[in-house]
């Protein structure tokens, strides 16, 4: 999740316009993977509402030559 974030930060103060098709497709992605359910977290805390992502433990790179 992370390099997804700061490969969309990065290419849009590169230059790249916020509305680029890849842009959208990777932020409808990231809002995809969001996960909104209440966790153990919730007991102690009940004014905040879930919205996290998982980390990655193992991250598979695919190359297209």
């Amino acid at each position: 999740m992370w390099y997804t974030t700061w490969a969309i930060r990065s290419l849009i103060n590169s230059g790249l316009a916020p509305d680029h098709l890849r842009i959208v497709k990777s932020g409808e992605w990231l809002i995809d993977k969001q996960i909104l359910d209440y966790g153990d977290w919730s007991v102690k805390n009940h004014q905040v509402k879930p919205g996290a992502w998982a980390g990655q433990k193992h991250i598979n790179i695919v190359h297209e030559y």
